[in-house]
């Protein structure tokens, strides 16, 4: 129950004895928020927090280092991904699209952005209808077929900007620096712009942009997760700016369909198309992380993100 909340800075709850889920082994919580991750760090170590969100992989890396500390990690539906827009040119050429696919190495983007906590995706990071990336189109950085594919486009190089948000995800001008590097190699000028996320939000429902770094959240099941972008009616469609009848057909198809093994045939298929087509370009995905003092026990990790595990922790 809620006893008091101050804005960007802290709220008191209180256990609600009128729960149906049983009794809590907790009086309350207080949450707090804090400036940053390394403070959020700072605060662990020091005693004066129990119990934490971090997002970012570098400062997660550094908790088992701390001998009262203990990290939770868990992999997560989320994705990392850069959002082309196929309605401006010239990523509106399906052979530009796909050089870039071919031109960027996705796990080195792992290793030099997320300090290598990742792995490397297709659209669908649910594993009942993940298949392996590998069997995917230029999962692979292949430059000489980026290059090939760039001179059959007739695009003889060309300068775009791609914007993301600062710190959210943590590590979004970083996966920005790595394409930079990455897509210069086949003659692609990208122009980083940073901006704050209300900024950028706005930016990015609008479709405003050439292309966008994003972490997007993923479901359990693909139709939920990609029907509002990839499908005539969905309803961010002018986020992707992107149709196509093959993968509207295919999600038509999986939403019907009540067969398991069928609707993972599908899906795949939706999957293969929606690599091939390249409007975006998946990267990686990652994990949700909590950390807590050796004194907390008892939450169990989500790959939602969830945090109703805490209904479950008892502090000693």
């Amino acid at each position: 129950m809620l006893d008091s909340w101050e804005p960007n800075s802290r709220e008191v709850l209180s256990a609600n004895e009128n729960w149906a889920g049983g009794d809590l082994a907790i009086d309350g919580i207080t949450i707090s928020v804090l400036p940053d991750e390394t403070a959020i760090l700072a605060s662990l170590r020091a005693g004066q927090t129990d119990f934490a969100l971090l997002n970012d992989p570098l400062i997660a890396t550094l908790v088992p280092m701390e001998a009262n500390l203990t990290l939770n990690r868990v992999g997560v539906l989320a994705y990392n991904v850069l959002q082309l827009n196929p309605s401006r040119p010239p990523m509106d050429n399906l052979k530009v699209r796909q050089a870039m696919s071919c031109a960027i190495d996705r796990q080195a983007i792992i290793d030099a952005a997320l300090a290598g906590e990742g792995t490397v995706t297709g659209p669908l990071t649910m594993p009942a209808f993940a298949q392996d990336p590998a069997n995917l189109f230029c999962y692979q950085q292949d430059l000489d077929m980026a290059r090939q594919l760039m001179e059959e486009s007739g695009v003889d190089g060309f300068t775009a900007t791609v914007i993301g948000a600062t710190g959210e995800p943590p590590v979004a001008a970083s996966e920005a620096q790595v394409l930079q590097a990455q897509l210069a190699e086949i003659g692609i000028t990208l122009e980083i712009e940073m901006m704050e996320l209300n900024v950028y939000v706005d930016r990015w429902l609008a479709g405003d942009f050439d292309m966008a770094v994003a972490q997007n959240g993923g479901r359990p099941d693909p139709y939920p997760m990609y029907n509002r972008y990839f499908t005539k009616d969905g309803n961010l469609i002018n986020v992707s700016n992107f149709t196509d009848d093959e993968l509207d057909s295919l999600m038509k198809q999986g939403q019907a369909e009540t067969d398991p093994a069928k609707r993972v045939e599908i899906f795949q298929a939706f999957e293969s198309r929606l690599a091939e087509q390249a409007p975006w370009l998946w990267l990686s995905t990652g994990y949700s992380y909590t950390a807590q003092t050796n004194a907390v026990t008892g939450f169990e990790s989500s790959p939602t993100g969830t945090l109703f595990g805490l209904t479950k922790v008892s502090l000693q």
